[in-house]
């Protein structure tokens, strides 16, 4: 298996080196607008399914 990391902290924990650089993905505009909006949608069902489970108990 091959390890991976998620940050640079991780990485030079495991290897007991320095690290040079890193590489991320870049996101355009129209890909953080899409994130936003699912977190959005996310966020609101999470809302709903609350409020109805507050009007359920009561």
């Amino acid at each position: 298996m091959r390890p991976t990391f998620h940050d640079v902290q991780q990485l030079m924990a495991a290897t007991s080196r320095p690290v040079l650089g890193t590489v991320r993905a870049a996101k355009s505009v129209a890909q953080l607008r899409l994130e936003r909006a699912d977190m959005l949608k996310v966020a609101g069902i999470v809302g709903l399914l609350i409020v109805l489970q507050a009007v359920w108990v009561v």
